[in-house]
């Protein structure tokens, strides 16, 4: 881990400043695959 509190900060900034939002919507494929194999 990172363990200057400063150079986490500054990264994390990087990141989430250049990172795109993705909203998805529909059913989790977790619950159909668990759904198939119960059923």
């Amino acid at each position: 881990m990172i363990s200057n509190a400063t150079i986490a900060d500054t990264l994390l900034d990087r990141l989430i400043h250049n990172g795109h939002r993705i909203e998805l919507g529909g059913e989790s494929m977790r619950k159909l695959a668990q759904s198939d194999h119960l059923g």
